[in-house]
């Protein structure tokens, strides 16, 4: 039985699958362009709803919950791979897998507070 309360949670696959059709998808890099230089005409649930509408039709289904989720882990992930190449001599900066998985079995308010509280790590 699915709980309304629940949030779905993500799975490593979908968050890569996710990043990968991001990184590699030339006409969904396109389409996103475009959709962001409609921006400043649509209101921000509209080009949510655009946005989610984009995604589906590349077969990448998801909420509003999980569209976030997806966005966060890429920007925290971009920060860490950039704070990792600024400072490349420092060992102390190597990924500890097992803090990696915890993020992707967080729902989106978890995980928010995740990173409040572990910001400066």
């Amino acid at each position: 039985m699915k709980w309304p309360w629940k949030k779905k949670k993500l799975s490593f696959d979908e968050v890569v699958r996710f990043n990968w059709e991001m990184d590699t998808n030339a006409e969904l890099r396109k389409k996103l362009d475009e959709l962001a230089e409609q921006y400043a005409n649509l209101g921000e649930k509209e080009y949510r709803r655009k946005l989610l509408l984009l995604f589906r039709e590349n077969s990448l289904v998801m909420d509003a919950n999980q569209l976030d989720m997806l966005l966060l882990l890429r920007h925290k992930t971009d920060q860490m791979l950039l704070r990792k190449e600024a400072n490349h001599d420092e060992e102390t900066l190597v990924r500890d897998p097992a803090r990696t998985e915890i993020a992707f079995t967080f729902t989106t308010d978890e995980f928010v507070e995740y990173l409040k509280n572990h910001e400066g790590d």
